[in-house]
């Protein structure tokens, strides 16, 4: 299925020494194009060697999810489906409306199938030569060892499959992928690398991509202002690095000194972007695209914009795909 954007536009300050940031944090979209008004999926056990663990899994993780306080999804397992089916035959003494209701939860309901296989294969990794002390006369090392050692390679095949039917049976997801993971081993170590290990880490990864494609997902990141003060008056160079070391202790008050900026800077990358990045922090979506999209007319590749952008864009969908969701309880 088509993916509605990428979410690389979360990009955070990675060190501890990075101060000069703002967070931005919200819900983000779903990235399937898919109806957001699914609200109960029947999982089925998956086939495949590995296939059990997987739904067992996928149920886990869609049952966990949460948005403004309430559970998105209402996960059960595929034998009440097909209970409640069964039960629609002999409905005898309900009202019209009570039957009709149930009717309606029912076409509602999707069916989730899949499966999961592995494969694993061992390769030769060559040898490891490991360096020690010999012989040792009045605390001085006064010959050294040398030690060869035979080491192996352990990999990890992983395909797994997810499919989610409409009570129609109409295709509304699909998500296929082939993972693959290692892990090196030498004679020398205590134990040898468990393909369960491997296996479950794999799963886990699976399990993330598909969460994040059927239901949006709140995120948090520390994003990095720009600096760059070329092109600005003397006077306003110094306003807008003292705005940026205000960031540390007042983000309202920098967000307020670098809009004093934008009335002699209307044309300057920095100015504007950090605006837009404020706008973004205070959930001003509308204005941080506007922001953003003045940043990319005077620099078309200025990657932090567009990331911006992306950001704003997907938070944008999620709060459609949000309301659409929950009016259609």
């Amino acid at each position: 299925m088509k993916k509605i954007i990428g979410i690389a536009a979360l990009t955070c300050a990675c060190s501890a020494a990075q101060a000069e940031t703002l967070e931005v944090a919200g819900v983000f979209a779903a990235e399937a194009n898919m109806d957001a008004r699914v609200q109960t999926i029947a999982v089925e056990g998956f086939g495949g060697d590995a296939g059990p663990e997987l739904s067992f899994l996928l149920f886990d993780v869609l049952s966990a999810i949460e948005i403004q306080g309430q559970n998105w999804f209402s996960i059960v397992p595929a034998a009440m489906l097909a209970d409640l089916r069964a039960s629609e035959t002999d409905r005898e003494g309900e009202s019209e409306e009570d039957k009709t209701s149930n009717k309606n939860w029912l076409g509602s309901m999707t069916l989730m199938q899949g499966s999961a296989r592995t494969d694993f294969w061992v390769n030769s990794a060559g040898t490891k030569k490991v360096i020690s002390c010999g012989k040792r006369e009045n605390g001085d090392c006064v010959e050294k060892r040398e030690d060869v050692y035979q080491c192996i390679m352990l990999n990890v095949g992983y395909r797994p499959t997810v499919r989610l039917l409409a009570s129609d049976g109409r295709l509304l997801y699909e998500n296929s992928e082939y993972l693959e993971s290692y892990e090196k081993s030498c004679d020398d170590e205590v134990g040898s690398p468990s393909p369960h290990v491997l296996l479950d880490s794999l799963a886990q990864q699976y399990a993330r991509s598909v969460r994040r494609d059927l239901a949006p997902q709140f995120r948090s990141a520390n994003v990095l202002l720009l600096e760059r003060r070329k092109g600005m008056s003397k006077e306003d160079a110094r306003s807008f690095k003292e705005a940026v070391r205000l960031t540390k202790t007042d983000p309202i008050a920098a967000c307020r000194a670098f809009e004093t900026l934008e009335s002699t800077n209307r044309a300057h990358v920095s100015v504007l972007f950090n605006i837009g990045l404020c706008r973004e922090s205070e959930d001003d979506l509308g204005q941080a695209r506007d922001y953003y999209t003045r940043t990319l007319d005077i620099d078309s590749g200025k990657d932090q914009a567009r990331a911006g952008n992306d950001r704003v864009m997907s938070r944008m969908i999620a709060r459609h795909q949000v309301s659409e969701h929950f009016s259609s309880y």
